[in-house]
């Protein structure tokens, strides 16, 4: 069985972008550099663990098939990444 790819384009801590090999993959983005004071904005939730609450902003990102990736800029980074160490 193939493993399924995931592409995920990011800028300045901010995902863009997601491209897969399943286009149907959920894929949520949770971004832990939300502040408690943040907590009635949309996306925004507040949780308790080990005796510290935190927030983080909780998006669903939609896929783009992989295909679309073809002659892309971002191809290009893939392909001169190959075999480099990750």
């Amino acid at each position: 069985m193939e493993k399924p790819e995931i592409v995920i384009c990011l800028s300045g801590g901010v995902v863009h972008s997601v491209y897969a090999s399943d286009p149907n993959a959920e894929v949520r983005v949770v971004d832990w550099d939300a502040d408690l004071e943040d907590s009635d904005l949309p996306g925004v939730v507040v949780v308790k663990f080990r005796g510290r609450s935190a927030a983080a902003y909780v998006s669903k990102i939609e896929c783009e098939p992989l295909a679309n990736l073809a002659g892309s800029d971002i191809e290009q980074a893939i392909e001169a990444a190959e075999g480099l160490p990750c």
